[in-house]
């Protein structure tokens, strides 16, 4: 009976702890799993708020976003009568703006037209010198009408809306926003009278 002890006492203490390990075992992929959920959790997170972010930068570009940010911060002005002028201004210069395109446009369009028709003309010359040098012009004044229609084109798609940083630099904001339209229409300007003075060219 003494001899059998230690193999009985061996033979419980199996028993006893056997039923343990897949206790921890199970505990412990609990463990695991509840990490890897809280890790996934955060990365949806992060995601979500990258996502979140870019939409935010590409909304601000678009001019709805524009126009509606700048109602906002209008509705809260004390001065009432300092947010309507505001709003007013703010359109104007998005009206000049377009009114400016279309005329450039219109105007862009008449070059092309008189260019059309110095060359009709050039190709019934028999000079062929006056052929070499008017056909050289007329490239040239091409390339300006080019040029000049697609900084048109561009400045089509500028928007003006001001941007208001407080109600007491609202006077500042609007205008450094009439600036910078009339620096861009001006721009557009020279590149039309330069393709102005090319067609002219080709035309001597």
């Amino acid at each position: 009976m003494k001899h059998l002890l230690p193999v009985i006492v061996t033979a419980a203490l199996v028993l006893f702890f056997t039923p343990l390990y897949p206790v921890f075992a199970e505990k412990n992929n609990n463990s695991v799993t509840a990490l890897e959920k809280i890790k996934s959790r955060q990365q949806e997170l992060v995601t979500k708020t990258s996502t979140r972010s870019a939409s935010l930068v590409n909304r601000k570009d678009d001019k709805e976003f524009k126009v509606n940010d700048l109602k906002e911060k209008l509705s809260v002005f004390r001065d009432q009568r300092k947010a309507e002028s505001a709003q007013r201004i703010s359109d104007n210069l998005n009206k000049i703006n377009q009114k400016r395109v279309e005329q450039s446009n219109k105007r862009i369009t008449r070059l092309s037209e008189i260019l059309n028709m110095v060359q009709t003309r050039m190709q019934v010359s028999t000079d062929s010198a006056q052929v070499a040098s008017g056909s050289a012009a007329i490239a040239d004044a091409k390339k300006a009408i080019e040029i000049t229609q697609s900084k048109v084109t561009a400045q089509g798609q500028k928007d003006y809306t001001l941007k208001i940083s407080t109600e007491s630099t609202v006077k500042g904001d609007a205008t450094s926003a009439k600036q910078t339209l009339l620096a861009d229409l001006k721009v557009v300007e020279e590149s039309f009278i330069a393709a102005k003075q090319s067609v002219a060219n080709a035309i001597k």
